[in-house]
């Protein structure tokens, strides 16, 4: 049998787990109403990655630039719950907090923060 008559075979079609829609899903776990959600998905990676290369090394930019990725995608997350199961819709609003914090982290190391923090007022204030 060649390729082609499978692709245009209506019984294979008929056999597929994904009758309710036209569009297979990616993902088991994700709706099918959400088959976009991938491709955001690999954007929102591919943008994380791509800050940190593209601004200079000792400035601040990219660890802004990282928190106001995450906090787009946390509400995507919230919104819209792209996961069948809720409790991987939970997960990942989780994981993005957690990597909010992490760029909140390098956001107050390359501003120095732990320095302005333990500066002493002169002795005459």
């Amino acid at each position: 049998m060649s390729n082609e008559h499978n692709r245009t075979n209506p019984d294979l079609f008929k056999r597929s787990k994904h009758r309710h829609s036209t569009v297979p899903s990616l993902s088991p776990l994700k709706r099918t109403e959400f088959y976009w959600f991938e491709v955001a998905e690999c954007g929102r990676r591919l943008l994380l990655a791509s800050v940190i290369g593209v601004v200079a090394e000792d400035s601040a930019a990219a660890p802004t630039m990282g928190l106001l990725i995450c906090f787009g995608f946390l509400w995507v997350f919230t919104k819209l719950e792209p996961f069948k199961d809720d409790g991987d819709s939970m997960l990942g609003v989780v994981l993005a907090y957690s990597l909010a914090l992490l760029f909140l982290a390098a956001l107050l190391l390359k501003v120095n923060a732990h320095t302005a923090a333990t500066c002493t007022l002169p002795r005459g204030a």
